[in-house]
């Protein structure tokens, strides 16, 4: 759900908006619990102490993805690839 979030956030436009709609039919919502909080304010508390925050959308979406085994495609590899155990997508 924080990653559909990020979508729509983005789409700036009614033409991306109805591409978000399209692409969320597609996927199956994965919820926010309390394993992928714990994971994310770990993550969290390991880079504050490095001085290598990232947002906290960023760390919710990298626990998502960790917690799940699932490898992360995204453009932003730049901050996370702060995040350890996280597997990208290149």
């Amino acid at each position: 759900m924080v990653i559909l979030f990020e979508l729509y956030a983005g789409a700036t436009t009614d033409l991306k908006r109805s591409d978000v709609d399209k692409i969320s039919t597609w996927i199956k919502p994965v919820a926010l619990d309390a394993a992928i909080a714990n994971k994310a304010a770990a993550y969290y508390r390991e880079l504050k102490t490095r001085n290598r925050n990232v947002e906290f959308r960023d760390l919710f979406i990298a626990a998502t993805a960790t917690h799940h085994g699932f490898q992360l495609a995204t453009l932003n590899t730049k901050h996370f690839q702060r995040i350890k155990d996280l597997a990208l997508l290149l």
